[in-house]
């Protein structure tokens, strides 16, 4: 495991149906990394019927984690805020932990900001 990276484990409540679409859904994700494959990647939240996951987030490294600010659960949404299918990406997130201004306006870029300054930056992104 590199330097940047942390071990987390993600517990949930889950149906074995449910349950077997993650575990799909993961060895997709695992597939897709081994191939250098960039692909959106979904999974259908059912909230109206049985699909309740709880889910709990714990990091397993020594090394801390920055708090999941707003802005930073902002940046990570990279589409679908017009009608709730939100995609979720980790490289604005990146971005703006790195704290560097051109950074920032990347991610205004991304979120339909803009003005020259991002229009600068979209056409560097």
């Amino acid at each position: 495991m590199s330097s940047d990276t942390i071990r987390i484990a993600v517990y949930l409540t889950a149906t074995v149906p449910q349950a077997l679409a993650l575990q799909a859904m993961f060895k997709y994700w695992n597939r897709l990394s081994g191939v250098g494959g960039s692909r959106r990647v979904a999974f259908y939240v059912d909230g109206d019927g049985n699909f309740h996951p709880d889910a709990q987030f714990v990091n397993l490294s020594t090394q801390s984690l920055p708090r999941l600010t707003d802005e930073l659960y902002e940046a990570a949404i990279v589409a679908g805020k017009e009608n709730g299918d939100y995609v979720f990406d980790f490289d604005p997130v990146a971005w703006l932990l790195r704290g560097k201004e051109e950074d920032r306006l990347k991610v205004a870029a991304k979120n339909g900001a803009t003005g020259p300054e991002v229009s600068t930056a979209k056409a560097r992104a």
